[in-house]
């Protein structure tokens, strides 16, 4: 909630200037030009902005007889819209040459916090109070600034400025996220990203990372080719290698799985084996038999071998995380599960791994019919 007595301007989404709850947007002031004016006299509300430098930023090369009156012009017309919203204050001041916003006005902003809560994150060791800044600072990030008024050379280069900070932001924060195991988070930071810039091959880059780390290296195989033609077509170009190494290794695991585990339970990602599980849900209704679930922590790097050759071929695998494992394991009495989970635990021993994973077993419950 904005406070009272302090004009909040919107650069980061569609403009607009809030003052004592009252909203002027572009609905209101109804031209281009008046809004370019008030954006650029708040951009730089501590300075004196003479007529000269005024007119540049909103006429650019375009002629005009008489730069100084039709400045005198629009000014007028912006304290008239200022006044009919906003009541009896003079929001901007003329002076011998130049104009400036009122100074006993406060004023704050969007693009302003947002570069603040990004500077405040750079300062901050702690990782989950850097995090907490990152996250605040992309929530002001709603669009390009003035994404609409790109006419104009001023506008451009903080459009430029802004977005990559944004960029630059998104990038530490997915690094960070994916530090932490917090995938999702960081699928969702990278896919707000590609909303306001899909070329940007970094932000790419850590949103395929946050698929295959959710075991969904489909879908990341899938991006990729998206991305792939999407650059091909606006630039011509291929994607970074960085980004083309990333994708090998996604389709070097998925031949290492089938190759490795072609014997025993069948090893599959996590979206794939949630389909088998409606599909067995289908089936337990049909036959009125039973299936379980069973979620392993990841006890060694050796134990999705063990898991796997302890399991019938039948029975289907899949990895949750990095840490954890789940089986499903159909036709099986609550008795008959307990013994393949001794059976597996019973393998772990015999192959001397360290740490004995411990579990989890889940009774399948499939939906009622209505």
């Amino acid at each position: 909630m904005q406070e009272q007595g302090i004009v909040y301007v919107t650069f980061l989404d569609d403009f607009c200037m809030t003052y004592n709850g009252i909203i002027l947007d572009d609905s209101r002031i109804k031209s281009d030009k008046i809004t370019k004016l008030l954006s650029y006299i708040i951009s730089h509300w501590n300075s004196n902005i003479s007529v000269g430098e005024l007119s540049d930023a909103l006429w650019n090369d375009e002629e005009s007889d008489n730069p100084a009156n039709a400045l005198k012009n629009l000014v007028y017309r912006a304290r008239s819209i200022l006044k009919k919203n906003f009541g009896q204050i003079e929001f901007i001041k003329t002076g011998r040459g130049y104009y400036s916003w009122n100074r006993d006005i406060s004023v704050n902003a969007d693009a302003w916090e947002f570069e603040c809560m990004c500077e405040k994150a750079k300062t901050i060791k702690s990782v989950s109070e850097k995090t907490d800044y990152q996250k605040k600072a992309l929530k002001y990030y709603k669009k390009r600034f003035l994404e609409k008024y790109t006419d104009c050379y001023w506008i451009v280069t903080l459009n430029a400025y802004y977005h990559t900070m944004y960029i630059n932001e998104v990038v530490k924060l997915s690094e960070t996220l994916y530090a932490c195991n917090d995938y999702k988070n960081m699928e969702i930071v990278c896919s707000r990203a590609l909303m306001t810039d899909d070329l940007s091959e970094d932000v790419h880059y850590y949103y395929m990372r946050a698929l295959i780390s959710q075991n969904r290296q489909a879908e990341a195989e899938k991006h990729f080719k998206q991305l792939e033609q999407l650059f091909k077509e606006r630039l011509c170009v291929k994607p970074s290698e960085k980004i083309c190494n990333l994708n090998k290794e996604i389709i070097l695991n998925h031949d290492n799985i089938i190759h490795r585990y072609s014997r025993g339970a069948v090893v599959c990602d996590y979206e794939e084996f949630m389909k088998n599980c409606e599909i067995e849900k289908r089936r337990i209704r049909r036959n009125n038999s039973s299936a379980y679930t069973v979620v392993f922590n990841k006890s060694s790097e050796t134990f999705l071998y063990t898991l796997k050759h302890s399991l019938r071929e039948s029975d289907i695998v899949a990895a949750c995380d990095k840490t954890h494992y789940i089986i499903l394991l159909s036709d099986c009495s609550i008795d008959n599960v307990r013994d393949i989970v001794k059976r597996i635990l019973d393998n772990c021993s015999k192959k001397q791994q360290k740490d004995i994973p411990e579990y989890k077993l889940k009774k399948l419950i499939c939906d009622v019919e209505k």
